[in-house]
């Protein structure tokens, strides 16, 4: 039997490679390992000062969604819905969830699917949980009777409430701290490489996550859903930030610089509420007031 020659080899290995290399780059971008998911809500409303009632929706695929809704003791008749970033839980808009208690926001803190104590694998960056957001503001609405509905996310929430605003008219508004261009460009950055090097590990993650889930991660598109929506949004991103470069939010606002604001303090990665308290604050308020 004659042996395929040398080329054809390593060019048939070399694709072999990458193959398993985009499915394990894949999973790993859709799975949250079980120990970023041990947390307690209980304790952090505690921690918190404020009493917060722990609620639940099903999404549209069945799963349990869960999160925590905060009422201002004089509510100013408007709601936001707080969305936090990947690997991580509603804890983490702690900061801003705060700084909008104390201007009569009622707020809603869900865990994204995939994450804290929500149901719903595999994590998909927008494709579903744009729908699920959907179905957490019609709820906050219902529950709350808020006539003013607005968003704030973080870096993935920040996408997520992005994509959201093409399927959810009711936004008034929306914050994005350090949301990314779109799913693609993340993809590339995250590899560390310019396009044409990272296309061979990324392209076949792509097709993996369509085979395997039939999930089309590169419907991801904030700057696209934003284009579509036209929803007032104010783009806040950290002039040091490594983990979502500057850029991002440089190009989402030269997108659409009719209905989009840019402010780009000195932080690093989401860090801008910790570092810059009272001008985020005046920054956001007055953002949300506006409209």
């Amino acid at each position: 039997m004659k042996l395929p020659s040398r080329p054809v080899f390593y060019s048939a290995l070399a694709v072999v490679f990458l193959a398993i290399s985009g499915g394990m780059l894949c999973e790993n971008a859709m799975h949250i390992p079980a120990s970023f998911r041990k947390v307690d809500p209980e304790a952090w409303v505690r921690g918190l000062g404020v009493k917060g009632e722990h609620v639940e929706i099903r999404s549209g695929d069945g799963y349990r969604l869960r999160g925590t809704l905060f009422r201002p003791r004089e509510p100013n008749g408007a709601a936001v819905i707080g969305l936090h970033g990947v690997a991580d839980w509603r804890r983490g808009v702690t900061g801003q969830a705060s700084l909008l208690l104390r201007h009569n926001y009622t707020v809603l803190a869900p865990d994204s699917r995939g994450h804290g104590l929500s149901e719903g694998e595999p994590v998909t960056y927008g494709v579903k949980e744009r729908d699920d957001v959907r179905r957490w503001t019609e709820w906050l609405v219902e529950r709350t009777g808020s006539p003013r509905l607005y968003g704030f996310g973080q870096s993935m929430g920040a996408a997520i409430l992005a994509e959201a605003t093409a399927v959810q008219p009711r936004f008034r508004a929306i914050v994005a701290d350090s949301c990314f261009y779109d799913f693609l460009s993340i993809g590339v950055d995250r590899l560390g490489a310019n396009r044409l090097l990272a296309a061979p590990f990324l392209y076949p993650a792509l097709m993996y996550a369509r085979v395997r889930y039939g999930v089309n991660l590169t419907e991801v598109s904030p700057v696209a859903a934003l284009g579509r929506s036209r929803t007032p949004a104010l783009l806040i991103h950290g002039s040091r930030d490594n983990n979502i470069r500057p850029w991002h939010s440089q190009r989402l606002h030269e997108a659409h610089p009719e209905f989009t604001q840019l402010w780009q303090p000195e932080a690093d990665h989401v860090n801008a509420v910790a570092l810059h308290g009272a001008e985020y604050e005046r920054q956001v308020v007055e953002w949300l007031s506006l409209h």
